[in-house]
């Protein structure tokens, strides 16, 4: 049996591998070893996520490498510490295989470990653009990689050029869609309970079609500008009358910025339509997105998941600008006008036609069977 490893750090990782570990772990060709670190295991980013993560995996190892700070130092701290821990991780468990996702920071860290033990790698999501740092750490980590399974034929494009070889970049599709159509994404009356333990704020109703999300993540490149932009996004949202969820951002530099000021907004205003959650597993966001009229912010969720499954999506500042979209999308600079017109357009769509763009959902099978034939 071949020993592979799958790294979770985020929620974006859960809710990418969790099919396709499940794919590895029933066959018996593989023994599967699963890691995880990162923001999955710190308790004001995931402590939702991680009561999820215990009821469908167990454990091999548990990595903390996460320097306090959020910000451009602390991240290459982080970093450095990420490429010991799971140095030393790997040399113990010696897989034949490592699986990492997109453009992380801890991605470089994971794929420099796994190639200088001769590890071979596979990459999920590599050949895209962004527009940020995550760039440079997506094209490093294609290069240090075996195995690509890029979304688009853009993507894949992007990684011939950067000299893959067409035969080890097979277009797979966003895994994430594989999760989605195993869900019931028609009921909500899961929100009730997980407001009292998730977040703060008002105690909002979701009804379908009636509230929006609003997810803004810090730019690493932009760090000194992250209070100001939210500040911009902040005076948008407080002009929007319907239920909102607001998430809280990712742990990347400049995180800080964001969440202090949602805080000072939230203490100061106390605005009664709006509620402030920590973070949400795929089984429970699933839903959440797929009944909301509107995904605001920065995140790529508005790209992709929103726009497989025809949510109107308003992307803000610089983060995706160079990402593929779909026509559910309209992009604004961070200006509270233009972010507020954005909005009052997408929420009265409430849905627009799904886009195939980035997947059927049916990735997972793609990866596996892939994997599964090699010698």
């Amino acid at each position: 049996m071949k020993k592979v490893v799958f790294v979770l750090t985020s929620r974006g990782n859960y809710a990418k591998l969790k099919n396709l570990i499940l794919l590895f772990i029933s066959s018996k060709k593989f023994k599967v070893h699963i890691i995880i670190g990162g923001a999955l295991v710190l308790d004001k980013y995931a402590k939702r996520i991680q009561k999820d993560l215990v009821k469908n995996f167990s454990f091999d190892e548990v990595v903390y490498f996460q320097v306090e700070g959020e910000n451009n130092l602390t991240m290459a701290k982080s970093c450095s510490i990420a490429v010991n821990e799971f140095s030393i991780i790997f040399n113990k468990l010696k897989p034949y295989y490592v699986f990492v996702l997109a453009d992380r920071f801890e991605t470089i860290a994971i794929a420099i470990a796994a190639s200088f033990l001769n590890i071979k790698l596979i990459h999920l999501e590599g050949g895209e653009n962004s527009g940020s740092i995550d760039d440079k750490i997506r094209h490093a980590v294609s290069q240090f990689s075996d195995y690509h399974f890029p979304c688009t034929k853009q993507s894949q494009n992007k990684l011939i050029e950067l000299g893959i070889p067409k035969e080890r970049a097979l277009i797979s599709g966003s895994t994430s869609f594989d999760e989605l159509l195993k869900l019931d994404l028609t009921d909500l009356s899961f929100f009730d309970e997980l407001k009292i333990k998730e977040g703060v704020g008002t105690s909002i109703v979701l009804k379908k079609k009636e509230y929006v999300i609003v997810v803004q993540h810090p730019v690493t490149a932009e760090e000194q500008k992250n209070r100001d932009n939210t500040n911009e996004t902040i005076k948008a949202i407080s002009k929007v009358k319907v239920p909102i969820l607001w998430i809280r951002p990712n742990m990347d530099a400049g995180s800080d910025g964001i969440s202090k000021g949602i805080r000072t907004y939230r203490e100061t205003i106390k605005p009664d339509n709006i509620f402030f959650a920590k973070s949400f597993s795929i089984e429970y966001f699933g839903p959440l997105l797929e009944n909301c009229s509107c995904i605001i912010g920065n995140s790529s969720t508005g790209i992709r998941e929103a726009s497989f499954l025809g949510i109107p999506s308003v992307n803000i500042g610089s983060r995706q600008k160079n990402r593929e979209q779909a026509d559910n999308v309209i992009n604004t600079k961070y200006n509270h006008i233009d972010i507020l017109e954005a909005i009052n357009i997408q929420i009265k769509k409430k849905k627009v036609k799904k886009s195939f763009l980035y997947g059927d959902g049916k990735a997972s099978n793609r990866i596996f069977n892939f994997i599964e034939k090699l010698k």
